[in-house]
């Protein structure tokens, strides 16, 4: 259960970074 939990955080935060990097991506579209 434990290791269930622990996927699933490590899974949120990777979510998270990914997004970041695509808004980071098309923001520089935006200004370049």
């Amino acid at each position: 259960m434990n290791l269930l939990g622990n996927f699933l955080d490590f899974f949120n935060k990777t979510d998270k970074i990914y997004n970041a990097k695509n808004i980071n991506n098309n923001i520089e579209k935006i200004i370049f």
